[in-house]
């Protein structure tokens, strides 16, 4: 489901000034963390300038915007420029169209170099300045010329800017070069509507349209758009911003998308939540920065929705820690705090109960570590267990019981263990302790209920079984939840500091090693439980420092996570007139 975020009318309010603080903190902090959301506020912002100098607005909507949007002299300024732009419009259209296209693309230009999601701004900032200056150049040309023709007087007529250019695009595959199609916009367009359509019998759920320039840099992104019947055909529709297609080559790959179970990772690194194909190993950001302090763990409610735990510095007004819980929509983006403070100290792991609250491990600097219960809906926090055997807790997993398995790290003093705790008393006992166990991290209960455990010991993993000790760094363990025998399953080859292990429908096994031996950065690891044959499925700068791994089914109660199959390209050149 969508944000009500994104919608142009909730961004119009914002400019006017119209939301409660909440809702415009909240917004914001959305604003600054998807990229899509900046480009469609600057449209929204350009068209109600636009809608101000031609006295369109409502009044109350003028008035809201004096008071409100007029605040900075750079504004006043802009509102100045359009409208002595508009003077011109109604003395020279001809001109007036190459002077609209040059400030528009000035415009996005200058707002794509103020985007924190930019590359190359301080080129784009060159350029802009450039045309910035033929532009006023041919702006103060026309106004400070007598113009013996035009009475004084004339009336300024609607802008044509507001007009739609409609273009329909038929498929170019990848594999088959054809001669580009070519559409010829007018200079004074303000949105492109393109019309992709889609070869006979071809259905997807939904589909995902990326527009990219000649050299490759992506301009315009759309998810899961539906087909829509046509007479040419079922077709793809979406409109872009006009000011952002120059005469150029360009190109549209489209890509259908279908309901799949995917690989969820949080990376510690690049602050991110990323999704995985486990097919293609294609990724897409779900979520970055923004709240996204120090993520550490992270899991899934029932109705799709995912915590992650800030380990620190995420929180005002502790003394100890700082850690928080956060809670993100995947669809959106959106982050929210669910819990701070209180009794968080340093926050480690995290797991939901059956009833949907949410545990996190908590160590501290002054007192003994403890697993704090978090209600998910209020935030409010509670004692589920301390001191103990409590020593400096790391993960935390539910067993088939509903008891609390916590990874217990001593390996820089005493023994390293694997703890269980009673859900409801709190009692602690010990499952397994030393042996294998070093430095024990993240925990998976296998599909037949076997307990594994990622241990970085001495960046060392081990296997156990017909294949022989490698010797590699770290090993992942397998451990008898009734006995606690322990026996090392996975090791060597690309592993160094595995973090998080994960088990696909199939059985396949999947896990995140923030420091991956051969790579010598992040990487996600696939491992065939057969024959213990590893893979690197994701790695490089955007799989940076995975420190989790989970994944999810095609479907959850509100959300469905979607993998993309590319289709075909449609290839275009755009002939301003």
């Amino acid at each position: 489901m969508q944000s009500p975020l994104v919608t142009d009318e909730f961004m119009q309010r914002y400019l006017l000034g119209e939301l409660a603080p909440e809702e415009r903190a909240r917004f914001e902090e959305f604003y600054f963390t998807r990229g899509e959301v900046f480009e469609r506020l600057r449209l929204v912002e350009e068209e109600l300038l636009d809608s101000y100098v031609r006295d369109e607005l409502a009044p109350e909507q003028r008035a809201r915007f004096e008071a409100h949007y007029l605040v900075s002299r750079e504004r006043h300024e802009r509102v100045e420029f359009a409208q002595r732009l508009a003077e011109v419009i109604a003395a020279e259209p001809l001109q007036a169209a190459l002077l609209h296209r040059l400030l528009a693309w000035s415009r996005a230009q200058w707002a794509r170099f103020k985007s924190p999601h930019s590359a190359g701004r301080w080129a784009i900032a060159g350029l802009t300045m450039l045309a910035l200056i033929f532009a006023m150049a041919l702006l103060r040309r026309n106004t400070l010329r007598p113009d013996f023709t035009a009475p004084p007087s004339l009336p300024i007529a609607d802008s044509p800017a507001l007009a739609r250019a409609t273009f329909t695009l038929t498929p170019r595959t990848f594999s088959v070069v054809l001669p580009k199609q070519t559409l010829l916009l007018p200079a004074d367009a303000r949105t492109v509507q393109l019309q992709l359509v889609l070869e006979d019998g071809e259905t997807f759920q939904s589909y995902r349209a990326a527009l990219r320039s000649r050299e490759g840099e992506e301009i315009w992104q759309g998810d899961r758009l539906l087909a829509t019947p046509l007479a040419a055909g079922n077709a793809i529709i979406f409109s872009v911003p006009a000011l952002d297609l120059l005469e150029s080559e360009y190109t549209i790959a489209l890509s259908g998308l279908r309901q799949a179970e995917v690989i969820l990772v949080l990376d510690h690194a690049r602050r991110a939540l990323i999704q995985i194909d486990p097919m293609t190993g294609a990724r897409t950001t779900l979520s970055q920065r923004g709240k996204l302090i120090t993520p550490m763990r992270f899991a899934m409610d029932a109705g799709g929705a995912i915590f992650v735990v800030n380990s620190e510095g995420a929180s005002e007004g502790c003394r100890l820690g700082c850690g928080n819980v956060i809670k993100i929509d995947p669809l959106s983006g959106e982050q929210t705090v669910v819990s701070s403070a209180g009794m968080f100290g340093i926050l480690h792991g995290l797991a939901f109960e059956p009833s949907g609250d949410v545990l996190v491990s908590s160590t501290y600097v002054d007192r003994a570590a403890a697993i704090i219960r978090v209600n998910a809906r209020t935030g409010a926090q509670s004692l589920a267990s301390s001191a103990g055997l409590l020593f400096n807790p790391i993960d935390l997993a539910l067993d088939a019981n509903g008891d609390i398995l916590v990874s217990e790290d001593r390996s820089q003093e005493g023994a390293s263990a694997l703890l269980r705790l009673d859900s409801r008393t709190g009692a602690q006992s010990v499952i397994a302790q030393a042996g294998h166990l070093i430095a024990p991290n993240g925990i998976a209960l296998a599909p037949r209920g076997e307990i594994w455990i990622a241990d970085a010991h001495e960046h060392r993993v081990v296997f156990s079984g017909p294949l022989e000790d490698s010797g590699g760094p770290g090993k992942i363990i397998r451990l008898d939840p009734l006995t606690g025998e322990q026996s090392v399953l996975f090791s060597g080859q690309h592993f160094r500091d595995p973090s998080a292990i994960a088990f696909s429908s199939d059985g396949t096994v999947y896990v995140a090693d923030p420091n991956a031996v051969r790579q010598q950065r992040g990487a996600i690891i696939r491992i065939d439980p057969n024959t213990g044959k590893q893979e690197v499925l994701a790695r490089g700068e955007d799989i940076a420092g995975p420190v989790d791994i989970a994944v999810a089914p095609p479907t959850t109660a509100n959300s469905a996570f979607v993998v993309a199959q590319p289709l075909r390209q449609y290839s275009f050149t755009v002939k301003i007139e």
